[in-house]
């Protein structure tokens, strides 16, 4: 299963290319890393694939869901531990500690189910 699909994309800042027709597919429980110098495009490409920046071109679907109509549904699904704080561009800045913290209480949910579904096993 195709977990992430990107064809032709292409990110523009002014005259810089960042990301050039890029095309990929990265799999279900496939380990997948980008390596490169500054300025190759790696966090362009990472944040477009999170739908933080979107793509002057091309096509990206996460799930089976294109960024371009279902931004959120695609960061609720991801978990990204970015290298420095970033704030989510689709929040205002009044709702970005309520998100978080929403993310933090349904991580934690799900923790706590996990754990009693371990111990009803044993």
């Amino acid at each position: 299963m195709t977990v992430i699909k990107i064809r032709q994309l292409t990110k523009r800042f002014k005259d810089l290319v960042a990301v050039d027709h890029l095309d990929l597919d990265i799999f279900r429980g496939e380990c997948f890393g980008l390596l490169g110098p500054n300025g190759a495009g790696k966090t362009t490409l990472i944040r477009m694939i999170t739908a933080i920046i979107l793509p002057s071109e091309g096509h990206i679907e996460v799930l089976g869901m294109d960024i371009r109509l279902r931004p959120r549904e695609i960061k609720a699904k991801l978990g990204v531990v970015p290298q420095h704080d970033n704030l989510d561009a689709d929040l205002k800045v009044k709702k970005q500690p309520h998100h978080i913290c929403e993310v933090l209480r349904h991580h934690r949910i799900r923790s706590k189910k996990k754990k009693r579904g371990s111990a009803q096993i044993f």
